[in-house]
């Protein structure tokens, strides 16, 4: 079975990631993007991913808290999962199937999946493939918003995002777009409230195991913290708030955040 999970940055994705990776019989990686482009031959495959990978320095993020022993094992993991693309793919396309294939070869487990916050806004094509497990979080608005603009100003002033979704409007609407996203495929996923897995940890774990076929003991809820229920009231100027209201306000009262 192959799984992931997504939704807006700085919506609890990484928290969730950091669950799964507490679980034995899960292997997960972040933010490997190995289900983003798929239907295609095994060349454009790489190609799609190679720049992110190195953009993004994937040594270390394959291996961000999951659960595979060294991170300097990234390099192994993204030799061997390109060895067995290579023997299954052939000249064929690079389907879901293999990609999941490929994952559970290399972690040695039957439930394999990837954490990338932008599956989200490919849910209307990722949510037409057969027994692709699909989990989305969601999170206040508010809240994202305030956390996405101090993550822009401080430690990611060098990502592309620092240019281009750099004001409160900016980001209220691309959280109203992955909110759209959820809503039209809200019966093929499985939608996590941020608000609710922060705060009762344990139902949202043995929910989310009921969803993927595993025990619900495996999972270590001590992984999860709630300390960032209205951020925004610190985070935010009375302006930026307006913005986010103008362009969010709808959305969040409607999923009963106003």
């Amino acid at each position: 079975m192959a799984f992931i999970i997504g939704g807006h940055q700085r919506s609890g994705t990484t928290m969730l990631f950091r669950l799964c990776g507490t679980h034995r019989d899960l292997g997960i990686t972040g933010e490997f993007r190995c289900f983003a482009r798929l239907d295609c031959p095994l060349a454009d495959h790489i190609a799609a991913l190679q720049t992110r990978w190195y953009e993004t320095s994937f040594l270390w993020r394959i291996n961000r808290r999951a659960p595979f022993p060294i991170k300097a094992a990234g390099g192994v993991f993204l030799a061997l999962y390109l060895l067995r693309l290579r023997r299954t793919v052939g000249s064929g396309a690079v389907t879901a199937s293999r990609v999941e294939d490929a994952l559970r070869w290399v972690f040695r487990k039957s439930v394999v999946g990837d954490k990338e916050p932008k599956y989200v806004f490919q849910l209307d094509s990722l949510s037409k493939i057969p027994d692709l497990k699909r989990i989305m979080i969601y999170r206040d608005g508010r809240d994202v918003v305030s956390s996405f603009l101090e993550a822009i100003r401080t430690r990611w002033k060098t990502f592309e995002a620092a240019k281009t979704l750099n004001t409160a409007a900016l980001v209220a609407r691309r959280w109203v777009e992955s909110m759209g996203s959820i809503e039209r495929n809200r019966p093929a996923l499985h939608v996590i409230r941020y608000e609710d897995f922060v705060r009762d940890p344990r139902s949202a774990a043995d929910s989310l195991a009921a969803y993927l076929g595993v025990d619900p003991a495996g999972f270590r809820p001590a992984a999860v913290h709630d300390r960032s229920i209205g951020k925004y009231r610190k985070g935010l100027t009375a302006g930026e708030l307006d913005e986010v209201l103008s362009v969010a306000g709808d959305m969040l009262a409607r999923l009963g955040y106003l």
